[in-house]
């Protein structure tokens, strides 16, 4: 049983509590990334890998930005949609081979999968203007990797930090090509 057949959109639960540190993680993610997105553009657009239930979308839709994520969970597509966000079943190859964004996240994800290293070329690929990462800054006791981000940004040869921080319980990054 997945954590969204268990918990419901539970992350649409945190945001709603003023208090709440996702909260305060999802609000400065929002905030630091509009400060980077080209102001020249008619609609940016913006892909999530490892939407989940697309709360963190669903932000950036209300920035203005045309926004598409992807999850390999079931239920967290169908909660997604039930919420009115775009998200796809599966990884970032739902995106077709020659689609590109202006800006890519990768928010509490790479610490699950297989090949991380994999998964960050891939947003590399997608991605014509920004790439977004969050990563727990503690043990995450469903982590299969623990990732930092300067094992992020080995990962990222060719791409400029433009933002750094740690807060949130999370180390967050924005690099640019």
């Amino acid at each position: 049983m997945s954590k969204y057949e268990k918990r419901g959109a539970y992350h649409y639960a945190e945001f709603a509590d003023p208090k709440s540190i996702y909260r305060k993680h999802v609000l400065d993610l929002v905030e630091k990334v509009m400060e980077h997105v080209n102001p020249k553009l008619l609609l940016p657009t913006l892909a999530e890998i490892g939407a989940g239930e697309g709360l963190i979308l669903s932000q950036f839709s209300r920035q203005g930005l045309s926004c598409s994520g992807c999850d390999t969970d079931p239920t967290a597509v169908r909660l997604a949609a039930e919420k009115g966000n775009r998200v796809e079943l599966g990884s970032f190859e739902v995106f077709g081979g020659d689609e590109r964004f202006d800006v890519v996240l990768l928010c509490d994800v790479l610490e699950h999968v297989k090949h991380p290293l994999a998964m960050l070329a891939a947003a590399c690929k997608l991605s014509r203007g920004l790439v977004v990462v969050a990563v727990p800054d503690r043990e995450d006791k469903h982590a299969i990797h623990a990732i930092d981000l300067v094992g992020v940004e080995t990962g990222l040869p060719g791409w400029e930090w433009l933002h750094r921080a740690q807060r949130h319980a999370r180390w967050f990054g924005i690099f640019e090509r």
